[in-house]
């Protein structure tokens, strides 16, 4: 039997409750959330890997700027029927502004240095760039 196990959703973000007038410096904190979201990224790559088939890569940005298509193609993926309503009512919900919380936090240039070195290990990193 083949199943669609997954749907990978790409997007680097630092998970830390931050004042938005300033940066917050939590080395510690930062580091933690770095190796936890890289242990992430390993598991989804070789979950991928083994099962290429049943993956779908989807960059967050993708969501972003054009909503309504990218989640009909995950619907498709999925081999689910969503109607047009459903995905404009979805589609309706996502902030068209992106939030890049990584700004709210200071990073070190060693910090920027190591997940550069974290993201070449995985393709579905391509692309994607910490300052932009």
């Amino acid at each position: 039997m083949y199943f669609k196990t997954g749907v990978l959703l790409r997007h680097y973000r630092t998970i830390l409750l931050c004042d938005l007038r300033q940066q917050v410096k939590a080395p510690d904190e930062l580091e933690k959330k770095t190796n936890f979201y890289f242990n992430l990224a390993k598991g989804c790559n070789k979950a991928r890997e083994t099962f290429p088939e049943s993956f779908l890569n989807v960059p967050s940005m993708e969501i972003v700027t054009n909503p309504v298509r990218t989640l009909r193609r995950v619907c498709q993926f999925l081999e689910i029927t969503c109607t047009e309503q459903y995905l404009q009512d979805c589609a309706a919900t996502v902030d068209p502004v992106p939030s890049i919380t990584r700004y709210f936090v200071e990073w070190t240039t060693e910090q920027k240095n190591v997940v550069y070195g974290m993201m070449k290990k995985y393709p579905f990193f391509e692309g994607y760039s910490f300052d932009k």
